[in-house]
């Protein structure tokens, strides 16, 4: 009986393991894209010196590069990391982003994890909480969470729904 259940897992273990790595997707190089039309169903991982996303991704979207633009629906978690990150498109999941100039203009469904020189939120809602450091944080956006902040300058011009905790220079 015990080799029928070291056997039912390896036999699980070689079957699972391999088709969730390959339902994963990779696309690198000077100015990987995922162009107006195109569908990912998994996981999509980008990176480049101009990343561009603006076809769909069915599941978890992770994006670096020097320059990072997604305008097409994420359905999973977004992670960016980029000297500029855009976001135009909403988020179906959480959002979390690194970089020097981080703009996001689309609505996210999770959580919001933040850290840069500039941080934009623009769209026109945070369902969840807001984690946000940065040296100039701006929020337009509605936050259907809690919103922590650290920072240098803060503006807050849209309503929080939850806690806000603020620890900065200038409010």
């Amino acid at each position: 009986m015990k080799n029928l259940y070291k056997i039912s897992l390896l036999v699980a273990v070689l079957v699972i393991i391999p088709s969730l790595v390959f339902a994963a997707e990779f696309r690198h190089g000077d100015q990987p894209s995922l162009m107006v039309g195109e569908r990912v169903n998994g996981d999509l991982y980008m990176a480049g010196g101009n990343t561009t996303s603006a076809g769909r991704v069915v599941g978890d979207l992770f994006v670096a590069g020097g320059s990072v633009l997604v305008n097409g629906l994420v359905t999973g978690d977004l992670s960016a990391l980029g000297g500029n990150v855009t976001i135009v498109s909403d988020v179906s999941d959480d959002l979390r982003a690194a970089g020097g100039n981080i703009t996001i203009s689309g609505d996210v469904r999770g959580d919001v994890l933040l850290g840069g020189g500039q941080l934009n939120l623009v769209g026109n809602l945070i369902s969840g909480d807001a984690i946000l450091a940065g040296g100039s944080v701006r929020i337009d956006s509605k936050v259907g969470g809690s919103l922590k902040i650290a920072g240098g300058e803060v503006y807050i011009n849209a309503p929080v729904a939850g806690d806000v905790n603020v620890k900065v220079d200038k409010l």
